[in-house]
């Protein structure tokens, strides 16, 4: 088979190795690749790509994927998914591809990911002028936010609403009901599609405006559950004051019986007579009984306010959580629920 002629630009890094090699190191816990690739096809590129690192390169090449032609690579201490994309970057557009017989067409190239896997397809438009409208083409989406194990009341729809909106998007318009076929994964929560080209078409928007609705019931839930700590946050510390306005008189006397008995076991030390010291034992005790009384009254009295703290804190925790954009939004809800729950 011929190599497709896509004219993929020569990518050179600042930095350049020596020709032939590859190495991989880690940074910062995230392993790097460097590579010099003295040019070849797509599936030569992937193998020095997997020679140079021991983490899994998952990449699959459909069509005429494998055998494009991919010019000389420099690149030095990128990641994995960064010298795949360099490449071959995310999205659909057209290229040039030369058939068997030489004759040069065009085609399109759609690079797409499912979880961490790459997909890769190159396909011929039939008579250049629409894509081979094939009922045996197959895709792969990522439903797991809306329908699978990621899912949650936020943005969570049933797998038939998902099939009613690809149906009728698909015929829409259409005189005669047209044949996709659906399959769903539960346990990833990926789609698999396969329906004609222009099918596909339609089948690509209504899952990407799934997903932004998705997104955008999980923003308005973030920013919901943000308010809700503000809110809750606000009632603790009123709730926070008036128990110090009730605990302030009864630690104060606490602290007035703990200095009297320090006093009174000192006079017990200087006592004069047995008598005195008889008399200064008794008061001595009947102190100690008022401090211990105290104690427990304060103890008690103060429970809640250790309660409301430790409630302030695990929010102040989960308000992090939500604005520090180190957790994907969908994480960030759910390890932030159970926290705000305990405030509704």
């Amino acid at each position: 088979m011929r190599r497709c002629a896509l004219p993929l630009a020569t990518c050179l890094a600042a930095l350049s190795l020596a020709p032939g090699s590859t190495h991989a190191q880690t940074a910062n816990d995230e392993a790097t690749v460097s590579v010099s690739f003295e040019g070849g096809d797509f599936a030569e590129y992937l193998d020095q790509l997997r020679s140079s690192t021991s983490d899994p390169i998952n990449v699959v090449l459909q069509g005429r994927a494998a055998s494009l032609d991919v010019g000389q690579v420099r690149l030095l201490d990128v990641s994995v998914s960064q010298a795949i994309e360099a490449i071959a970057p995310p999205g659909s557009r057209d290229i040039t591809i030369t058939t068997d017989d030489g004759e040069s067409i065009t085609a399109s190239l759609d690079v797409r990911t499912v979880g961490d896997v790459y997909v890769v397809a190159v396909e011929a438009y039939q008579h250049q002028t629409r894509r081979h409208d094939s009922a045996n083409a197959k895709r792969f989406y990522d439903l797991s936010s809306i329908v699978g194990p990621d899912a949650t009341p936020y943005t969570r729809l049933t797998l038939a609403d998902v099939n009613t909106a690809i149906e009728t998007g698909v015929n829409l318009g259409e005189p005669t009901p047209r044949n996709a076929t659906l399959q769903f994964h539960a346990e990833t929560g990926l789609l698999m599609a396969r329906a004609g080209d222009q099918d596909q078409i339609a089948i690509d928007d209504i899952v990407s405006r799934l997903n932004n609705i998705a997104h955008q019931r999980m923003e308005e839930a973030r920013i919901a559950r943000l308010l809700r700590i503000d809110e809750s946050r606000q009632e603790l510390r009123e709730a926070r004051a008036r128990i110090q306005q009730t605990v302030e008189p009864l630690w104060n006397e606490h602290q007035a019986l703990t200095v009297e008995l320090a006093d009174q076991r000192v006079n017990l030390v200087h006592a004069g007579s047995d008598e005195e010291e008889q008399i200064q034992r008794q008061l001595v005790a009947q102190l100690d009984n008022q401090v211990r009384d105290t104690r427990q009254r304060l103890d008690a009295e103060s429970e809640p306010l250790r309660a409301i703290e430790r409630r302030i804190a695990a929010l102040d925790s989960a308000e992090l959580i939500l604005t520090s954009g180190d957790y994907h939004p969908l994480a960030a809800l759910k390890a932030t629920e159970n926290v705000v729950k305990l405030d509704q």
